[in-house]
Order: structure tokens, then sequence, then C-alpha cells
């Protein structure tokens, strides 16, 4: 059995190309949050390039994967820590 959905989720499927950028960009109000995950990092880097592109830079942050493998003894590197604390410094303000 699936866990109980929130009444305010929306799921949209079938968008293509820069259809979800715009979808995102007109449904979402300026002072709203979302949480948007992508498949991949290059979902990410386009639908990024979409909502800049229909919103304007800043818009929209991106919280990167770690791109290390659990208990594997390398440390992210300190490019992705930073990305990482700036998306939650933009969810915060």
């Amino acid at each position: 059995m699936s866990p109980p959905v929130p009444s305010n989720t929306k799921k949209v499927i079938g968008l293509q190309g820069s259809a979800a950028g715009w979808f995102l960009s007109s449904e979402l109000q300026d002072t709203q949050k979302a949480l948007i995950v992508c498949a991949d990092r290059r979902d990410v880097e386009e639908l990024m390039e979409d909502l800049t592109f229909f919103r304007g830079q800043g818009y929209a942050s991106v919280f990167p994967s770690w791109e290390t493998l659990p208990l594997e003894p390398v440390s992210p590197g300190v490019e992705i820590s930073a990305q990482r604390i700036q998306a939650l410094n933009d969810i915060l303000h």
C-alpha cells in the first residue's frame, strides 16, 4: 500500500521539452516554495535553464547529490558542499 499523499500535491506527467519549465514557472507564485525531484543531472540542468528563461536568474536553486557512494572513504567535494549549503540557505530565506 502506498503512503498517503498530501492534498496539495500535484502529479503532472507527459510534459516534454521546455513544457515542464513553463508549467512550473506559471504554476508557482513568487512566494511559494516547492521541491522538484529530477531523475538525473541532465534533467536538472535542462529544467534550471528553462526556469531561468521563464522566471529569471535566481528563481530556483539546485540541491546537488553528493556524487559519492555511501560508505565510500572519500569526502564530497568542497564545491558540492557549498552548493548544498547555498540551496538550504535559499530555502530558508
